[in-house]
């Protein structure tokens, strides 16, 4: 590593000493306006539990314990330095039993499972140490960057985070573990559309869909494989089996979001507004934990620019401001 590049990994990758301490008075000033951006996008309830994983000097973890001001904030981070400035920040929670804040590392979380419901990270994924991952951490984490890449309208930096997610064939993704190279090429093909590179895009998802009919046989009755279907025929231009497969997806499990927003999803990309906007305002009228439904997501995601000038999806992505 170069000395420059050394010295900002010591001031904003892994702060440590004099120059760690420099870094986290930056990082107060910098990291706010994208701390209330991402709050926004998880919609934090009073009740809610959060984790915040490299929480830096604390600034957001203030935030979040303000809107969970009846659940739990907790945060991990490996640089002392951050994590002293940052317990130091909110003290008075600490003291009250709201907020958590510990040194260490996303390769080795000191919570139990299921613990959260709510995770954030901010500018600390690129550092996350790669050979200490597990593949499925490996591949949430560059999933993840690729999201947040493809919401910014970077899609170049998406394609590049989406060719770095491990190959995980032979599965099936669903909602509570959406990885494997089904989705991982679904991903991809959207991307590549987004882009304006149809060649691309229908390469990807032909190698999507050639992986979901190996599938086809163990899943006639799950809906994720029909989830997944919708997406895939979605991208490849073919509507009416799009929208077939995400209605039997619901059908088959009528009372889960997630297959209600993919049918969402595959009208907007159909260009049937209607249809669309009736699904998304009953799922924002009546909101369901599990779902990434919210009227942030509905402005930033270029999934439901087909629809972006219809006046009802237009209220309804602008109902909740910052």
């Amino acid at each position: 590593m170069s000395i420059m590049g050394n010295m900002l990994m010591h001031m904003f990758g892994r702060p440590q000493g004099i120059l760690g301490r420099l870094g986290g008075i930056i990082m107060t000033r910098t990291n706010e306006d994208c701390g209330v951006w991402v709050t926004e996008l998880l919609e934090v309830e009073p009740n809610d539990t959060v984790l915040e994983v490299g929480f830096g000097p604390g600034v957001i973890v203030q935030r979040l314990s303000k809107l969970a001001s009846r659940g739990h904030v907790a945060g991990i981070d490996p640089s002392r330095e951050m994590v002293e400035q940052a317990r130091a920040r909110n003290a008075t929670a600490i003291r009250n039993g709201c907020v958590d804040l510990r040194r260490g590392s996303v390769d080795g979380l000191p919570f139990d499972d299921n613990s959260f419901e709510k995770v954030l990270a901010i500018n600390s994924m690129q550092v996350w140490p790669d050979a200490k991952l597990k593949e499925t951490a490996l591949s949430v984490k560059y999933s993840t960057l690729q999201q947040i890449e493809t919401l910014a309208r970077n899609y170049d930096a998406a394609l590049a985070a989406a060719f770095k997610i491990p190959m995980i064939p032979n599965r099936l993704p669903n909602s509570a573990i959406p990885i494997g190279d089904i989705k991982k090429n679904t991903d991809i093909g959207y991307d590549g559309l987004y882009k304006g590179d149809a060649a691309g895009a229908q390469r990807a998802f032909t190698a999507a869909r050639e992986g979901l009919d190996e599938q086809r046989a163990g899943h006639q009755d799950d809906p994720n494989f029909y989830n997944n279907e919708a997406l895939i025929d979605a991208g490849m231009n073919n509507c009416e089996a799009a929208i077939q497969a995400a209605r039997k997806a619901v059908a088959l499990v009528p009372t889960d979001p997630n297959y209600l927003l993919t049918l969402a999803q595959v009208y907007a990309h159909c260009r049937n507004a209607d249809q669309a906007v009736s699904i998304v305002d009953k799922l924002l009228e009546d909101p369901v934990g599990g779902t990434t439904i919210s009227s942030a997501v509905l402005r930033l995601d270029p999934i439901w620019d087909p629809i972006r000038n219809n006046r009802r999806f237009h209220k309804l992505s602008e109902d909740k401001q910052p």
